[in-house]
Parts: structure tokens; sequence; C-alpha cells
């Protein structure tokens, strides 16, 4: 009885196919190995893409001369794997209207949300992310918003409010905002020049 050479000794695959999946799970099976795997199973994978359909088409050629045919959905422009929590998304909508965005980031970062790509926030991403989903501001920066400062309330009422040298030195802002609320036309100290 003659011994095969070598080099016409080829591996054996044939108990392969019914334990695939627990030699590519098992512990100790390392990437490599699984790359090896693979390479040992497949000729080629030929790419396309379905514009109708919008999916990514993958023809699989294995070395027995079968052909798999993989359908996967295409992403579209600009989407990704990195998306914002949906629990992150529903604190900054909560806190956008009253709270800047730095109060906002301190916020979430005080909470241990990241962003998408697993950062800390700051103002500037929760700026950028608010005007991507459309989520209004720090409703004191906006002209149209609900809460004035003492300056533009004096105006609405028609009178010239207390400059803060005057009247509020020493003041929290809290104190100068209730001030700005109640202060009303008949209660204005000096009129309007």
């Amino acid at each position: 009885m003659q011994m095969p050479e070598a080099d016409d000794v080829h591996p054996d695959f044939t108990g392969l196919a019914d334990d695939l999946l627990a030699a590519w799970k098992a512990p100790r099976t390392t990437m490599r190995t699984r790359q090896r795997l693979v390479r040992a199973l497949i000729t080629e994978i030929v790419v396309d893409i379905d514009k109708a359909a919008g999916e990514i088409v993958l023809v699989i050629h294995w070395k027995g001369g079968q052909h798999s045919e993989l359908r996967v959905r295409k992403p579209r422009t600009g989407e990704h794997g990195c998306g914002t929590p949906e629990q992150a998304l529903a604190v900054m909508r909560s806190m956008a209207g009253r709270w800047s965005d730095q109060d906002i980031a301190a916020s979430l970062n005080r909470m241990g949300m990241p962003t998408g790509q697993g950062k800390t926030w700051t103002a500037k991403r929760v700026g950028d992310l608010r005007r991507v989903r459309g989520i209004h501001g720090y409703r004191s920066a906006e002209k149209n918003g609900e809460w004035l400062t003492l300056a533009r309330r004096g105006r609405k009422a028609r009178c010239q409010p207390p400059s803060s040298s005057q009247a509020h030195q020493g003041w929290h802002p809290q104190q100068r905002a209730d001030y700005a609320r109640r202060t009303t036309p008949d209660s204005c100290d000096r009129p309007r020049k």
C-alpha cells in the first residue's frame, strides 16, 4: 500500500457541512481560522446593486460549484450604523425649549448617554443634532419665544425698566426674570424716553 505524498493531500470537508455553525462559533475558533475556512469554501463573491429594489445583491460561488444569492438592503445616502439613541433624543426634546445646548450636553453626559459614535456630548454636538432633527432651541435666544429679557419686557410694557446698576445689583438671574414677568405698564417706575 502506497501513501499519498504531502502535496497530493487535500483537506476532507465532508463532515464540515453538518457542523459548520458549531465550528464557526466554537470558543477556540480564532478570526484567522474563520478566514481560512471562508477561503477554503468560497471561490468568489460577485456584488451588484439593484437600484430599483434598493438592494445590494451578493452572488456567492462555492467551491463545489453551487451558487447562492444574498440580498441586503442598501443604506441610503448619509445613513450609517451610528444613530443617536432615542432616549438621548427624548431628553434633548424635553430640555431644548428651556435649556441651552451646553446645559443639555452636561445633563446627557451626567446621565451616561453617549452620542451615536460613543463620544461625550458638547454644546456643538447637541446644537448640530438639534438642527438636523428639527428640534427648536433655547427660547430665550429666539425673538418670538415665550421667555423675555428684562429689557424686552420693558419695551413690550412700553416703559423703561431700571438698569441693573440701579435696581438689580446683586440679584440672582431668577429674581430678574420674576421681576420681568411681574412688570406691567402700570408698575413701571419711569416712562419710556
